[in-house]
């Protein structure tokens, strides 16, 4: 009988020790954790097509955790819906075909979009998102910019003037540029 109870002590202890490594691990710093974060807490790379207007989309590209990216979604609609209503003959012929990518990155080599003329790809700084106006005047710019239109920087930053709320232009590529929008 005391065998017996002896072996049952050092069974239980066992399993319990190996329900322990396998609920924690190490997570590279030399402590453990119990907890893995769920799937929408990671940033991992999203891509989805959004609709506006009628029949004209765009895909979206990022990096982001899942929650993050439904806001990003929802900011980047706002802003294609309110260029497609400034700029309707621009924004449907780049967006008809469904051929055109807005890329959303972080830390960029550019202020808040960078493009090409007559390219259908349009690179997007993040900072930007939190600020609806900005990221509707960057869209919006940067969509006329791949259209082709002269004007409008490939490569800009959007400054809102602060009295009457006309926003301009600057021109990254030469400072002392400004070039009304």
């Amino acid at each position: 009988m005391k065998n017996t109870s002896k072996v049952v002590a050092v069974v239980v202890t066992a399993v319990l020790f190996i329900a322990g490594l396998m609920t924690s691990c190490d997570n590279g710093g030399g402590t453990t954790r119990r907890e893995q974060p769920s799937q929408q807490d990671v940033a991992r790379e999203q891509s989805d097509t959004i609709n506006f207007g009628t029949d004209l989309s765009a895909t979206v590209q990022g990096t982001f955790t899942d929650t993050e990216w439904k806001g990003v979604l929802a900011n980047i609609r706002t802003a294609l819906t309110a260029g497609h209503t400034a700029f309707s003959f621009v924004f449907e012929s780049m967006f008809d075909g469904g051929d055109f990518i807005i890329v959303v990155k972080h830390n960029p080599n550019f202020d808040n979009y960078d493009t090409t003329r007559g390219g259908t790809t349009v690179n997007v700084n993040s900072a930007i998102l939190n600020n609806q106006n900005d990221l509707n005047m960057t869209i919006s710019n940067a969509v006329r910019a791949a259209f082709g239109n002269p004007d409008i920087p490939t490569t800009a930053q959007v400054i809102p003037s602060a009295r009457d709320k006309n926003w301009q232009i600057y021109n990254c590529e030469q400072r002392d540029k400004h070039i009304t929008a």
